[in-house]
């Protein structure tokens, strides 16, 4: 049965990608909470220091 595991491998792509963009978009709501002016703070070389880069 092919098509079954095409479907299970696009659903968990699908699963994998939403917990990616929610795990993101929580990193970046914690940040404008702590900063919330948007100023770059001196200690920190970037803004946007993301940790898997």
């Amino acid at each position: 049965m092919p098509q079954l595991d095409i479907v299970f491998i696009s659903l968990t792509f699908a699963w994998a990608w939403f917990t990616l963009i929610a795990l993101a978009l929580k990193i970046q709501t914690t940040q404008m909470k702590k900063n919330p002016d948007h100023t770059p703070k001196k200690s920190s070389k970037s803004t946007w220091n993301l940790p898997w880069t």
